[in-house]
Protein backbone atom coordinates (compact mmCIF):
# COMPACT_ATOMS: atom_id res chain seq x y z
CA UNK A 1 0.00 0.00 0.00
CA UNK A 2 2.78 2.46 0.94
CA UNK A 3 4.54 1.76 -2.39
CA UNK A 4 1.37 2.49 -4.42
CA UNK A 5 0.86 5.83 -2.62
CA UNK A 6 4.48 6.78 -3.29
CA UNK A 7 4.21 5.81 -6.98
CA UNK A 8 0.96 7.79 -7.32
CA UNK A 9 2.53 10.83 -5.66
CA UNK A 10 5.55 10.63 -7.99
CA UNK A 11 3.31 10.37 -11.08
CA UNK A 12 1.07 13.19 -9.85
CA UNK A 13 3.99 15.52 -9.11
CA UNK A 14 5.72 14.77 -12.42
CA UNK A 15 2.41 15.39 -14.24
CA UNK A 16 1.88 18.72 -12.49
CA UNK A 17 5.48 19.78 -13.13
CA UNK A 18 5.16 18.71 -16.76
CA UNK A 19 1.97 20.70 -17.19
CA UNK A 20 3.55 23.70 -15.48
CA UNK A 21 6.60 23.62 -17.73
CA UNK A 22 4.47 23.14 -20.83
CA UNK A 23 2.24 26.02 -19.74
CA UNK A 24 5.25 28.30 -19.26
CA UNK A 25 6.45 27.63 -22.79
CA UNK A 26 3.27 28.98 -24.35
CA UNK A 27 3.38 32.63 -25.33
CA UNK A 28 7.03 33.19 -24.44
CA UNK A 29 7.56 35.33 -27.54
CA UNK A 30 6.17 38.51 -25.98
CA UNK A 31 3.22 40.62 -27.05
CA UNK A 32 3.86 40.24 -30.78
CA UNK A 33 3.31 36.49 -30.51
CA UNK A 34 -0.09 36.99 -28.87
CA UNK A 35 -2.81 37.03 -31.52
CA UNK A 36 -4.96 39.24 -29.26
CA UNK A 37 -2.46 42.12 -29.24
CA UNK A 38 -2.39 44.38 -32.28
CA UNK A 39 1.16 45.76 -32.31
CA UNK A 40 0.28 48.14 -35.15
CA UNK A 41 -1.42 50.32 -32.53
CA UNK A 42 1.63 51.06 -30.36
CA UNK A 43 2.13 54.71 -29.49
CA UNK A 44 5.15 56.25 -27.76
CA UNK A 45 3.94 59.30 -25.85
CA UNK A 46 6.36 62.10 -25.08
CA UNK A 47 4.60 65.42 -24.44
CA UNK A 48 6.73 68.37 -25.51
CA UNK A 49 5.74 70.29 -22.39
CA UNK A 50 7.39 67.78 -20.04
CA UNK A 51 11.16 67.32 -19.85
CA UNK A 52 12.33 64.18 -21.62
CA UNK A 53 13.13 61.08 -19.61
CA UNK A 54 16.60 59.98 -20.66
CA UNK A 55 16.25 56.59 -22.33
CA UNK A 56 12.51 56.26 -21.65
CA UNK A 57 9.20 57.40 -23.12
CA UNK A 58 6.77 59.10 -20.78
CA UNK A 59 4.27 56.43 -21.79
CA UNK A 60 3.72 53.57 -24.19
CA UNK A 61 0.18 52.80 -25.27
CA UNK A 62 -0.62 49.36 -26.68
CA UNK A 63 -4.25 49.23 -27.69
CA UNK A 64 -6.21 50.55 -24.70
CA UNK A 65 -3.43 49.86 -22.15
CA UNK A 66 -1.16 52.75 -21.19
CA UNK A 67 2.12 52.16 -19.35
CA UNK A 68 3.31 55.44 -17.77
CA UNK A 69 6.94 55.87 -16.74
CA UNK A 70 7.99 57.23 -13.37
CA UNK A 71 6.85 60.84 -13.37
CA UNK A 72 8.73 63.17 -11.08
CA UNK A 73 7.92 66.59 -9.55
CA UNK A 74 9.34 68.93 -12.18
CA UNK A 75 7.84 71.68 -14.31
CA UNK A 76 8.15 72.08 -18.08
CA UNK A 77 11.67 73.52 -17.73
CA UNK A 78 12.85 70.62 -15.57
CA UNK A 79 12.91 72.66 -12.35
CA UNK A 80 12.11 70.75 -9.18
CA UNK A 81 8.73 71.65 -7.66
CA UNK A 82 8.04 71.27 -3.96
CA UNK A 83 11.53 71.55 -2.48
CA UNK A 84 11.86 69.16 0.46
CA UNK A 85 8.05 68.89 0.90
CA UNK A 86 7.03 65.32 0.02
CA UNK A 87 3.33 66.17 -0.34
CA UNK A 88 4.04 69.10 -2.68
CA UNK A 89 6.39 66.93 -4.72
CA UNK A 90 3.79 64.18 -4.91
CA UNK A 91 1.11 66.64 -6.05
CA UNK A 92 3.35 67.82 -8.91
CA UNK A 93 4.35 64.28 -9.88
CA UNK A 94 0.65 63.35 -10.00
CA UNK A 95 -0.12 66.44 -12.12
CA UNK A 96 2.56 65.30 -14.57
CA UNK A 97 1.26 61.73 -14.54
CA UNK A 98 -2.33 62.83 -15.17
CA UNK A 99 -1.16 65.09 -17.99
CA UNK A 100 0.44 62.07 -19.67
CA UNK A 101 -2.71 60.02 -19.02
CA UNK A 102 -4.77 62.78 -20.67
CA UNK A 103 -2.43 63.01 -23.69
CA UNK A 104 -2.77 59.22 -24.05
CA UNK A 105 -6.56 59.55 -24.27
CA UNK A 106 -7.55 58.42 -20.79
CA UNK A 107 -8.92 59.97 -17.61
CA UNK A 108 -7.86 59.81 -13.96
CA UNK A 109 -10.47 57.12 -13.23
CA UNK A 110 -8.88 54.98 -15.98
CA UNK A 111 -5.71 54.59 -13.89
CA UNK A 112 -5.65 50.99 -12.72
CA UNK A 113 -2.34 50.76 -10.82
CA UNK A 114 0.10 53.19 -9.21
CA UNK A 115 3.60 52.45 -8.01
CA UNK A 116 4.99 55.26 -5.88
CA UNK A 117 8.68 55.43 -5.01
CA UNK A 118 9.57 57.53 -1.96
CA UNK A 119 13.07 58.37 -0.76
CA UNK A 120 13.45 57.70 2.97
CA UNK A 121 9.94 56.31 3.38
CA UNK A 122 8.56 56.54 6.91
CA UNK A 123 5.06 56.88 8.36
CA UNK A 124 5.02 60.68 7.93
CA UNK A 125 6.04 60.51 4.28
CA UNK A 126 3.59 57.67 3.64
CA UNK A 127 0.77 59.79 5.12
CA UNK A 128 1.77 62.76 2.92
CA UNK A 129 1.74 60.55 -0.18
CA UNK A 130 -1.68 59.12 0.75
CA UNK A 131 -3.05 62.66 1.24
CA UNK A 132 -1.83 63.78 -2.19
CA UNK A 133 -3.22 60.67 -3.88
CA UNK A 134 -6.59 61.12 -2.13
CA UNK A 135 -6.83 64.65 -3.60
CA UNK A 136 -6.70 63.17 -7.12
CA UNK A 137 -8.45 59.81 -6.94
CA UNK A 138 -11.92 59.70 -5.42
CA UNK A 139 -12.87 56.75 -3.20
CA UNK A 140 -14.97 55.33 -6.04
CA UNK A 141 -12.02 55.25 -8.47
CA UNK A 142 -9.01 54.48 -6.32
CA UNK A 143 -6.41 52.56 -8.31
CA UNK A 144 -4.55 49.58 -6.95
CA UNK A 145 -1.19 50.69 -5.69
CA UNK A 146 1.92 50.30 -3.66
CA UNK A 147 4.33 52.71 -1.99
CA UNK A 148 7.94 51.59 -2.14
CA UNK A 149 10.71 53.06 -0.05
CA UNK A 150 13.92 53.72 -1.98
CA UNK A 151 17.35 54.96 -1.04
CA UNK A 152 17.58 57.50 -3.84
CA UNK A 153 16.06 58.60 -7.14
CA UNK A 154 18.03 59.59 -10.25
CA UNK A 155 17.53 63.36 -9.97
CA UNK A 156 18.98 65.61 -7.25
CA UNK A 157 16.36 66.62 -4.67
CA UNK A 158 13.58 64.41 -6.06
CA UNK A 159 11.86 62.56 -3.23
CA UNK A 160 9.02 60.88 -5.15
CA UNK A 161 8.36 59.25 -8.49
CA UNK A 162 5.10 57.67 -9.60
CA UNK A 163 4.47 55.27 -12.45
CA UNK A 164 1.16 53.81 -13.50
CA UNK A 165 -0.83 51.53 -15.72
CA UNK A 166 -4.09 52.86 -17.15
CA UNK A 167 -6.71 51.33 -19.40
CA UNK A 168 -8.59 53.70 -21.68
CA UNK A 169 -12.26 52.79 -21.52
CA UNK A 170 -13.11 53.25 -25.19
CA UNK A 171 -10.94 52.79 -28.24
CA UNK A 172 -12.20 53.38 -31.74
CA UNK A 173 -9.89 52.79 -34.65
CA UNK A 174 -10.66 53.81 -38.22
CA UNK A 175 -12.16 50.93 -40.20
CA UNK A 176 -9.25 51.00 -42.68
CA UNK A 177 -6.72 50.56 -39.81
CA UNK A 178 -7.66 46.89 -39.47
Amino acid sequence: MQRRVTEFAALFVSGVVGLGVAGCAVGMGGPSSNPGVDMSHVEYINPGTLPSLQGFSHAVKIGPVIYISGEIPVDSTGALIGGADVKAQMQQALRNLLFVVHIAGARPNDVAKLTIHVVGLDSTRARQVHEAVAEVFTPRYQPAGVIVGVQTLPHEGVLVAVDAVAVARAMFYPKDAE
